[in-house]
């Protein structure tokens, strides 16, 4: 149970978009105005946040609620699943290494 007030949120969906974003969990910590261990907690799944944070999350990583609330079943912002995401983004990072510039 968790305390009253607080979100449950989708960690992994965080960790994604912080990694999209080429932050490692210090960074984003900072960022967020707290320790790197609560950031490792919330991304596991084992910390709900608070109102403050959750506003301050979707700021620094430029997140909807939807994409962010862990009952959203996992879906971006186009409504695919959590791994289709990945697979677009890995398809995109390919195909940006292959063109010369």
């Amino acid at each position: 149970m968790h305390p009253p007030n607080t979100l449950e949120v989708n960690g992994e969906a965080i960790r994604h978009e912080r990694m999209l974003r080429g932050m490692n969990q210090t960074a984003l910590a900072r960022k967020l105005s707290i320790t790197r261990p609560h950031l490792s907690r919330i991304e596991l799944g084992r910390r709900p946040v608070s109102g403050p944070l959750f506003a301050r999350i979707r700021a620094a990583l430029d997140m909807t609620a939807d994409e962010l609330l862990a009952s959203n079943g996992g879906l971006t912002r186009k409504g695919e699943t959590h791994d289709q995401h990945v697979d677009e983004c890995r398809e995109r990072s390919r195909a940006d290494v292959s063109q010369p510039s």
